[in-house]
């Protein structure tokens, strides 16, 4: 039997019921939490109701897939030399269908997302532009825009999201929520320009590969953050510094992604005419995203890669993020979403090489571990600063990762009753606070806001604005007075009260006492970052070098115009994916002098990832910006460099019938002899080559700083050629 169809409704009126329908669903969905935002971003209070109107944000929904543990087993086997399947890589068609996600889950997001403008990619990628309204409605969250006084970056950002149960299965992870850029570049600079393509060949004995100049044999290298490259400046390069190069070297043989020939930019500038270079004939292509979202441009960037065959067989990339990863956005289960297309692409036979970061070791300070708070202890020592605090958990927030005491007082009464964070209306309505505060949040809800303060605060408070599902939360740690306002809400930690707050520079016993909690009695927990994506298992990481005494004619040593990055990864172990470095890795642990400035051992997860695998020279390279030569560095400059060479050396294989290296970890790891040792030098520097207080020497053999070290071309070339 039919029935009749109803009346038509506009196609607005669709959308928002379809979307209405998806809110319906969100009640026993997870949340997922906002991070919240690194150094220097702030509610963008100039964001006007007619620019929210106009605005849109661009969404990346991410099925799940299978088969994953299944590529990582096939990645690993393809590329090792010592396999049989050895180059037996896939086809982008063969990878689509191991991985394909379950039916029910692509139709889920379908579903989800029907009624509006979106792109599936493979039965798994579905990318969608949506106005504010619509992603506050379809994600049950508030949008706001955030500003960084210190950069001038805008960004549009959603609170805590939630996803109906069926998606929530579905959904791998949502790109573009949360997503921040990275800050601008700053690029390395050096005080002379001594590196060209000329130097890096007599360094590295360049030498035995004429390139066919045939499509057969391609590289690129990757851009973000508005980084565009001059043709201009890429033909004065080729005319000053590759004077043998043939007609048509000096010219990009395909942009791919956004316009990326532009304004001369220092970086994508340094990557094309270095990757190219040092490798003259190697057809290079420019691959470019603009949205300035790392997290959904880096997912954009492999996407591209994994959407057909063929594609180089050599990415360059100079860009990362060396610190917490939450503070740009990136979700945990958005880098599980990357690491699985790295995987992808190591299946194919494609090689990614990235710069392994220019700020050392990445050290990010000393933290308190306030999750180990020992109760009815004191602690009795050399004493470094006394305050009043609400609690121990703020006490240990302010001991900057010195010994704590917190012993509890007979403090002023709470301005408010304490509060239940989960009842229906918590705290007291129509009263605002004032006092010293801790911080200031756009959050949803006051049930979020005394759960954010909760353990930081003494008390908060929320005041509604005119969004829906949005507002401002105000944590205090100490409170003066309050008035009345209708839009507030305010409310006192459970726990409030004050007492006084002891930190040591030193402890000489422990005693038991009731009423009195301490914490951080084994000192303070220094924390290093080593960048991401240098650190995944399925890249290559490349450190840089210098000329000792910046003389061309002397050895290599780390870099000290800023610090080569290396370290070791919280996020990624050794096994199962990177058991190819267990040996070299347990020997510099073994073996590496444990004086200033290595790390305190507790610090390091030694069985992590570990970086850089090579490196090569990253100071002082001439590059033409805007018509004349400027010396820039970083491992920026490495990157490129290492990956031209390696182009090479697939040029020489496949010129013998062979296939392309592929991923090369293993290739690396098997033929340490073809790399020169680098044993001067540490990584305990910063970007701008100040010294830190922790990070890695140099030593006979892999180290953190430089890994295998520098490349011998001849050496190289004969590992490659000799492999199946």
């Amino acid at each position: 039997k039919t029935f009749p169809s109803p009346l038509p409704l506009s196609f607005p009126m669709q959308k928002l019921l379809l979307v209405l329908a998806c809110v319906a669903a969100v009640a026993r969905a997870a949340v997922h939490r906002e991070p919240l935002p690194g150094a220097g971003w702030a509610d963008d209070t100039t964001f006007s109701a007619a620019a929210r109107a106009q605005s849109s944000m661009r969404l990346i929904v991410q099925a799940r897939e299978q088969n994953l543990d299944k590529i990582r087993e096939i990645a690993l086997d393809v590329s090792n030399p010592r396999s049989p399947r050895y180059t037996q890589y896939l086809t982008q068609q063969q990878i689509d269908t191991l991985t394909q996600p379950l039916p029910e889950h692509v139709q889920a997001i379908r579903d989800f997302l029907y009624g509006l403008d979106y792109t599936e990619t493979s039965n798994r990628t579905f990318t969608v532009t949506l106005s504010v309204d619509e992603v506050q409605a379809l994600f049950h969250t508030s949008v706001r825009r955030l500003a960084n006084a210190a950069t001038g970056q805008t960004a549009l950002r959603a609170s805590d999201y939630t996803l109906p149960p069926a998606v929530e299965t579905a959904v791998q992870g949502v790109f573009g929520l949360f997503g921040l850029p990275l800050p601008p570049r700053r690029h390395v600079g050096a005080e002379i320009a001594t590196v060209t393509p000329s130097v890096i060949a007599d360094v590295y004995q360049v030498k035995g590969v004429t390139p066919s100049r045939s499509d057969s044999n391609r590289q690129a290298v990757a851009e973000f953050q508005g980084q565009t490259m001059s043709t201009d400046d890429l033909v004065k390069f080729f005319g000053k510094f590759v004077p043998n190069a043939q007609a048509g070297d000096d010219k990009v043989s395909k942009f791919v992604g956004n316009p990326g020939a532009g304004a001369p930019e220092v970086e994508a500038n340094l990557d094309i005419q270095y990757i190219m270079g040092v490798a003259p004939g190697i057809k290079t292509e420019f691959w470019y995203q603009q949205n300035n979202d790392f997290c959904s441009d880096v997912k954009n960037w492999t996407s591209l890669i994994l959407s057909e065959d063929p594609q180089p067989f050599v990415h360059s990339v100079s860009y990362g993020w060396q610190g917490d990863l939450s503070q740009v956005g990136c979700e945990a289960s958005l880098v599980s979403a990357i690491e699985a297309d790295f995987a992808k692409i190591a299946t194919k036979g494609i090689a990614i090489i990235f710069a392994s970061g220019d700020s050392g070791s990445g050290e990010g300070g000393s933290t308190s571990n306030c999750n180990d708070i020992k109760t009815d202890l004191a602690l009795e020592g050399k004493v470094a600063s006394t305050s009043v605090e609400p609690n121990a958990q703020l006490c240990c927030l302010r001991s900057e990762g010195k010994a704590f005491m917190w012993q509890k007082g007979a403090g002023p009464t709470p301005p408010v009753p304490p509060a239940d964070c989960n009842q229906a209306h918590p705290g007291t309505k129509e009263v605002m606070l004032e006092g010293t505060v801790i911080f200031r949040l756009t959050l949803a809800n006051p049930q979020e806001c005394c759960s954010f303060s909760r353990e930081q605060a003494v008390a908060w408070s929320f005041v509604t604005s005119s969004t829906p599902n949005q507002g401002t939360c105000t944590a205090f740690s100490s409170v003066t007075g309050k008035t009345r306002n209708t839009h507030a809400t305010s409310g006192a930690v459970a726990d409030a009260g004050t007492g006084t707050c002891t930190t040591f520079t030193s402890v000489t016993k422990n005693v038991t006492k009731s009423g009195s909690y301490a914490g951080n009695t084994k000192g303070p927990q220094v924390v290093l970052y080593p960048s991401w994506p240098a650190s995944s298992p399925w890249v290559t990481s490349v450190g840089g070098t210098r000329f000792q005494q910046q003389d061309v004619h002397q050895p290599e040593m780390a870099t000290d115009q800023f610090g080569s990055g290396g370290g070791f990864s919280a996020m990624f172990g050794q096994d199962p994916d990177a058991k190819w470095q267990e040996a070299v890795v347990k020997h510099y642990l073994d073996t590496a002098p444990r004086g200033a400035p290595f790390p305190p051992i507790a610090s390091i997860p030694t069985s992590g990832r570990a970086t850089p695998d090579v490196a090569a020279l990253g100071e002082g390279f001439s590059v033409y910006i805007g018509g004349s030569v400027e010396p820039v560095g970083g491992t920026s400059a490495s990157t490129p460099t290492f990956a031209g060479l390696v182009s090479l050396l697939n040029e020489a294989r496949i010129q013998k019938g062979k296939k392309q290296l592929g991923y090369l970890n293993q290739f690396i790891y098997q033929n340490q002899a073809a790399f020169t040792d680098i044993t001067v030098g540490t990584n305990a520097i910063s970007r701008g080559g100040g010294p830190l207080d922790y990070g890695y020497n140099c030593t006979v053999g892999w180290d953190p700083a430089t890994g295998f070290g520098t490349p011998i071309f001849g050496k190289l070339l004969e590992a490659a050629l000799a492999a199946p």
